[in-house]
């Protein structure tokens, strides 16, 4: 599991929390740091995927406040996660590719 890092702006409300959104993998509370330039930096955990015979899976991450439902904003690319269990060596690692 590895942690993905966003800057945000946007200061929510008292109350709210950021949730990282991974398409059908499900919410994850996100983590926020204050940073010292006003903004905020919001960190999110990969979800845990069942390995799959493939050995990278993309998702889709977005970015919600905790009382919406839709997200505000989404990565415009998929976020690839390998299953390091399939993958044993760098030079294997290097053929799996990225999507194109």
């Amino acid at each position: 599991q590895e942690t993905i890092t966003l800057k945000v702006l946007a200061q929510l409300p008292l109350g709210e929390v950021y949730e990282c959104v991974y398409n059908k993998y499900g919410n994850t509370p996100a983590t926020v740091t204050q940073l010292e330039d006003g903004t905020a930096s919001v960190s999110c955990n990969t979800p845990i995927v069942q390995p799959t015979i493939e050995r990278n899976i993309p998702v889709t991450l977005s970015l919600k406040a905790s009382s919406n439902q839709e997200p505000f904003v989404t990565a415009s690319e998929p976020i690839m996660i390998y299953d390091c269990t399939i993958i044993s060596t760098c030079q294997e690692c290097n053929a799996v590719g990225m999507p194109e």
